[in-house]
């Protein structure tokens, strides 16, 4: 009988000692182990080119432009997204550059958006079908328009074109109903009328 003690005594310990039967082993005998170990925070693996990000009800995606890695604005949560986007200039010290092909197409809630500096790109069908946006103020950093990038934006009555742009799309503004369109390129862009 005292073997058998003895031997439940030595499991005991070593399984509270080893956590075998009381969870995370401790380094003190005497000491009984915390119910839940400690973790350790994950680091966020770095984005690599093609990844997503989604960051305040938009998507981005991880490009490369030259050497330097760039943002592209894919596409907009339509059911969480406000009436008022502020495009941001970067991501975690990452620009953004472009918006994408059909990125906030039909998103019936828009009624402003704000694109930075830095954006180069529209693409083709960006804004297509905003039923309530009324002005677009296109920044000077802009070089290209693509296909039907405002088209059948009826509520669309006003548009300011930067200096940069060298390419504007065929059928960009279709349908809409636009009374006062400011172009400041000192050059005329190509525009595509087919």
């Amino acid at each position: 009988m005292f073997i058998l003690l003895l031997i439940l005594g030595m499991v005991g310990y070593f399984g509270i000692y080893k956590g075998l039967f009381f969870g995370q082993p401790t380094d003190n005998p005497g000491e009984t182990p915390s119910e839940t170990p400690e973790e350790t925070p994950e680091e966020t693996p770095e984005l690599q080119v093609g990844d997503t990000l989604v960051k305040d009800s938009i998507t981005y995606r991880l490009d490369i432009n030259g050497k330097e890695k760039v943002f592209t604005l894919i596409s907009v949560n339509v059911n969480e997204i406000g009436n008022t986007v502020v495009i941001p200039s970067s991501i975690n010290d990452i620009k953004v550059t472009s918006i994408g092909e059909g990125a906030f197409a039909f998103c019936s809630k828009l009624t402003s958006v704000t694109i930075p500096n830095n954006v180069t790109t529209i693409g083709d069908n960006a804004f297509h079908g905003h039923s309530i946006l009324t002005s677009v103020t296109i920044p000077n950093s802009i070089t290209s328009i693509g296909h039907s990038a405002f088209e059948d934006c009826r509520g669309l009555t006003s548009v300011s074109i930067g200096n940069s742009v060298i390419s504007i799309d065929n059928c960009v503004f279709e349908d809409c109903k636009l009374r006062n369109v400011l172009i400041k390129c000192t050059t005329p862009p190509e525009i595509d009328d087919e």
